[in-house]
């Protein structure tokens, strides 16, 4: 029996916290990245990722903690490079499963509990949150990804290879913000 789904990081609920509290304040659907304030954001950025497309993404921007616990710098590279077969085919089914049972225009959100293999051949998990922003320069909406290994990674250990999620839940982001989306004590 699965446990009650709930966010475990901290930061992964600061970082909720922070894009639902401008959507609020903003009173759209999808807070523009303009919207979020950068002083609160800072926090923030080294674990974060900026992508571009939903069933096959792509890396426009990478935190510095991110490139390191990979290795390189992923800008230009798709999400998938660092992917299992498994862990690509229950990804991008689970994209076009979403838009089979939502408009087609519903605001994509993600979070999940993943699995990944370090370069010292540990496994680990990690917790992640996509949420959408809105990109008007680009006239298009983008993804936001806050991403942090529940384990400490040893110096200079970083992620090789992600595995299928252990468990996820795609959402609608205009929606208020899920129940199960918060810390529990």
């Amino acid at each position: 029996m699965r446990k009650e789904k709930c966010l475990r990081h901290v930061d992964v609920a600061g970082f909720a916290d922070l894009w639902y509290a401008a959507k609020t304040e903003m009173g759209t659907d999808i807070p523009a990245k303009a919207d979020i304030p950068v002083r609160e954001l800072a926090r923030f950025m080294p674990y974060m990722s900026l992508t571009d497309g939903e069933v096959e993404p792509k890396y426009l921007l990478c935190g510095t903690i991110m490139a390191e616990e990979f290795g390189r710098d992923l800008m230009g590279l798709s999400v998938f490079d660092f992917m299992t077969d498994e862990a690509r085919d229950q990804f991008a089914g689970s994209v076009l499963e979403f838009y089979g049972t939502h408009e087609e225009n519903t605001p994509f959100a993600r979070w999940g509990i993943g699995a990944g293999r370090t370069g010292t051949q540990r496994h680990v998990e990690y917790e992640s949150l996509t949420l959408p922003y809105w990109e008007p320069s680009r006239v298009r909406i983008h993804h936001m990804t806050y991403a942090r290994v529940l384990v400490k990674l040893d110096y200079g250990e970083g992620m090789a290879m992600r595995y299928p999620d252990v468990d996820f839940e795609n959402f609608n982001a205009a929606l208020d913000r899920p129940e199960w989306l918060y810390l529990r004590d």
